[in-house]
């Protein structure tokens, strides 16, 4: 059964519909760790308590309170949940009627109570909300104020694959035939490709490239860079999935030089919106290249926030051949998810391998844990899978790739 917007569930202690619960979730994560921690939320909607003067008799009012809350936590809730289409206020203590609390109202919710819609109303005005409805002793309020945004809950899954150019290696056929079966076996929505062979200028893509491209059919469409140099493609499902916007591709730079990331944001059949970017950095050895490899992820992040900036803050992506077995730590210290750490459910084979292109056998050695996808807050990471057993000793030497694919199941 489809689920819906307003469908009432019991959301941390609360009785709330999923678009309410939903708004306040994105809030919550605008705060740091801590407070949000401290955060407890005392009167949903339905509810009849007397001080609320009917305002949670409908849908869209939830009230919270901050353990040993100050003033100015409150002030930074309020703010995170205006920010997230909330008419919020601080409410300080008053004798006889209530505890310091938080109130809110999501904007533009159609079964929120007559005098919750008030309160809306008032909020718009720069007022408080009140019964004298005075002036709000905050100011602030978003660029924007508009109906709260729903998402219906969405899966994706991805796919990050280093897929040599034919070129280079030879087996050009065998290569393809992995491709193809990449794009049916797990059913995934984007393939991330690294390696195809780089660009010589706009629209001239490789050889190799349009090979792929075309063997996956046309329910498949393909990102091709936008910049010379750059190797860094992606596919995606043109049934599922539309394109928003193809930004140029970004030079992500380091000590030595720079590599591309390729950016662009996608719209899924029901509107939701996201942004990918695929990289490969830098491969250089030793401690140098390490720095190389964080610097380049740092400003990764950076060009992928300025994308999602200019589309809502919508969530993103960032994936690809990272190069090294370690995390890349801006893009964790940024609260980024690796799928393969975070998956509720992860493949008992769920170590990625590095093997010599001449064998046909994956190694033994599992620290060369390369290929990653890391997701943004927004995301749950549902299941994370090396795709082991779609390549091995199925096609002639050597193998289609030295690296194992990876598959991710996310959900927003």
């Amino acid at each position: 059964m489809a689920t819906s917007r307003y469908d009432m569930i019991t959301w941390r202690g609360i009785p709330v519909d999923r678009w309410t619960a939903q708004a306040a979730e994105r809030a919550l994560r605008r705060l740091p760790a801590g407070l949000r921690a401290r955060i407890r939320f005392t009167q949903g909607s339905p509810s009849g308590a007397a001080a609320s003067a009917g305002t949670h008799s409908g849908r869209a009012a939830l009230d919270l309170i901050i353990t040993n809350g100050t003033v100015a936590e409150y002030r930074r809730v309020e703010r995170a949940f205006r920010d997230e289409m909330f008419a919020f206020w601080f409410r300080p203590f008053l004798a006889g009627v209530w505890p310091a609390h938080g109130h809110g109202i999501l904007i533009g919710h159609p079964k929120a109570h007559p005098a919750a819609k008030a309160q809306v109303g008032s909020y718009k005005r720069g007022r408080n909300g009140l019964k004298g409805d005075g002036r709000d002793a905050n100011a602030y309020r978003p660029a924007k104020i508009r109906t709260a945004a729903y998402i219906s809950p969405t899966k994706l899954r991805v796919v990050q694959y280093n897929l040599p150019a034919g070129d280079k290696i030879g087996n050009t056929a065998a290569r393809i035939k992995a491709a193809v079966k990449l794009a049916k076996k797990p059913n995934p929505h984007i393939i991330g490709w690294n390696e195809l062979e780089p660009i010589r200028g706009p629209g001239r893509a490789s050889q190799f490239a349009w090979d792929v491209d075309a063997a996956l059919g046309k329910k498949w469409k393909m990102i091709k860079p936008t910049r010379a140099h750059n190797e860094n493609y992606l596919s995606y499902r043109g049934d599922v999935l539309t394109l928003v916007k193809q930004y140029d591709d970004s030079i992500l730079e380091s000590a030595t030089g720079g590599r591309h990331i390729t950016r662009v944001v996608f719209r899924y059949k029901n509107g939701f919106e996201f942004a990918v970017g695929q990289l490969h950095l830098v491969n250089d050895g030793g401690k140098q290249g390490e720095r190389d490899r964080q610097a380049q992820a740092a400003d990764a992040l950076t060009s992928m926030l300025a994308v999602t900036a200019k589309h809502d803050d919508c969530p993103f992506i960032i994936q690809g051949d990272r190069n090294t077995p370690a995390e890349l730590a801006a893009l964790v210290k940024a609260g980024m998810k690796s799928t393969r750490r975070y998956a509720d459910k992860s493949s008992t084979r769920n170590d990625a391998t590095y093997t010599n292109i001449a064998k046909d056998t994956p190694s033994t050695n599992t620290a060369w844990i390369i290929d990653a996808t890391y997701v943004s807050t927004q995301f749950w990471v549902l299941t994370y899978n090396v795709l082991r057993d779609l390549i091995r000793g199925k096609y002639r030497k050597p193998r289609p790739s030295d690296h194992d694919p990876i598959v991710s199941e996310i959900q927003i």
